[in-house]
């Protein structure tokens, strides 16, 4: 019978779970007063790795409140600690379905189909684990529950895709701050732009405003997997609604190249470029481009370098 330690990532989960306060097979649980009794036990437990009791602990949980994600999940973990594979298996089914447990309940159930020999549903298992975050590849590479599938040949590209998915997710992190903006032909300050994070870090919000006020936009930026690119939906002052989008493959620009409509009020719908950039000293270039004939020509409409917010600029002197 299998018996699964304590591994890192798994520690990880218990350390948010189940309040511990170290990571690792012997770290020590910083237990939570506020729990109910029965659940400070079951950390205990699982904590002192006596299994077979912390199932019962957690059983009767489960049985109390069957939609205790917290519960469902240390119930799944601790009956594959214990060896029971097929009915670890089943609760961890469950877990997947509660959303604040679910990447590392699918992540455990990859594992326990892969101990089980079911390769293509571990895999699937494991797939929608990277997918919801779970993207440690030292811990993929380091579980030894996963060993049966390092000579399967989705073993390689799948460590590949997380790599992959965690820079596209992350392709328009950079201009996320509190900028300075200035044009790059007068020096002059253009505006103030505050780029943030929304929902984790899922969402970046764009706020604008021109210098003197009298102009202001916002927009919504966020990474779509399906097409593989980052889109905006931007709206501002003067009735302006563009959607742009951005692939995250493209090796043409540095940065990202946005690419969308531009319908303006009174005007016909126009095509629009965005080219934003990190450049040097931690600063980001902002360029926007328009085309009336549908992208054979573009016209350059501005450009600003982004600066952190009350940090001293000045134009370079030309040679």
């Amino acid at each position: 019978m299998h018996t699964r330690k304590i591994n890192l990532l798994s520690a990880i989960v218990l350390t948010s779970v189940l309040g511990f306060g170290a990571v690792g097979a012997n770290a020590s649980a910083t237990l939570r007063l506020d729990e109910p009794a029965t659940m400070r036990q079951a950390q205990e437990l699982l904590q002192g790795q006596e299994w077979e009791q912390a199932v019962e602990v957690l059983r009767a949980l489960v049985k109390e409140d069957p939609k205790d994600a917290q519960a469902q999940f240390m119930l799944g973990y601790a009956l594959h600690a214990s060896g029971d594979i097929d009915n670890a298996i089943l609760v961890h089914k469950k877990a997947t379905k509660m959303p604040a447990v679910a990447p590392m309940a699918f992540y455990n159930l990859g594992c326990a189909y892969a101990l089980k020999g079911e390769t293509t549903d571990a895999f699937e298992a494991l797939n929608t684990a990277i997918a919801l975050g779970v993207r440690d590849v030292a811990q993929f590479s380091g579980d030894t529950d996963l060993r049966s599938l390092h000579s399967d040949e989705r073993w390689a590209p799948m460590l590949k895709s997380i790599d992959a998915i965690t820079k596209a997710e992350s392709a328009l992190h950079f201009w996320v701050g509190t900028w300075d903006c200035y044009d790059s032909t007068t020096g002059k300050l253009a505006g103030k732009n505050t780029l943030a994070f929304r929902v984790g870090n899922k969402v970046i919000h764009e706020s604008w405003v021109s210098s003197g006020g009298q102009y202001s936009g916002e927009s919504w930026n966020v990474y779509n997997r399906e097409s593989n690119a980052w889109e905006q939906t931007w709206v501002d002052t003067t009735g302006n609604l563009l959607h742009i989008e951005a692939p995250v493959d493209s090796d043409e620009y540095d940065g990202l190249m946005f690419e969308g409509k531009n319908i303006a009020t009174g005007n016909k719908p126009s095509l629009s470029r965005m080219h934003v950039r990190p450049i040097e000293d931690g600063r980001v270039m902002q360029t926007g481009f328009s085309s009336k004939n549908k992208g054979k020509t573009w016209t350059k409409q501005y450009e600003f370098i982004y600066v952190p917010a009350g940090e001293a600029f000045a134009l370079e002197a030309e040679d």
